[in-house]
């Protein structure tokens, strides 16, 4: 009988144990790994659009430079992209900025990594809807 409760007390000693080092690892290794603090932003107040422009362009890609999905190869052609960005003699407009960006972004090539809609700035609609069937996907209603 006394083997019967050192086994069970060894099992449920196991089972606190794991399911410590589980909340641990999730609530703090995983997030400090996976989500890193945004850098601060310490930027003096941009006398004009381009330099509002590239102050934008700048923390942005201090934002994905702690990103680790980019290959070697793609980090390497998003700061040659934030480069020309930078270099631009005139500001682009806020759609052909955040095209350039959501370019840049798709070069992580991974789902999790995007550059999300702004308050000022919502994600473009179109007026279409559609919907997934087993014969594929129908136009269901346009505006």
């Amino acid at each position: 009988m006394r083997t019967g409760w050192k086994t069970a007390i060894g099992l449920a000693a196991t089972v606190a144990f794991v399911s410590a080092g589980t909340a641990f690892l999730g609530l703090v290794v995983l997030p400090w790994k996976f989500n890193p603090e945004p850098p601060v932003v310490a930027y003096a107040k941009p006398t004009d659009a381009l330099q509002a422009q590239r102050q934008d362009i700048d923390y942005f890609g201090r934002l994905i430079a702690l990103d680790r999905s980019f290959s070697r190869a793609a980090r390497t052609e998003a700061d040659r992209r934030l480069a020309i960005l930078k270099a631009l003699d005139e500001p682009l407009g806020p759609a052909r900025l955040r095209v350039a960006l959501l370019a840049t972004t798709a070069l992580a090539d991974n789902g999790h990594t995007r550059l999300g809609a702004s308050a000022d700035q919502p994600p473009p609609e179109l007026p279409v809807r559609a919907s997934l069937f087993a014969d594929g996907i129908m136009v269901m209603r346009v505006h």
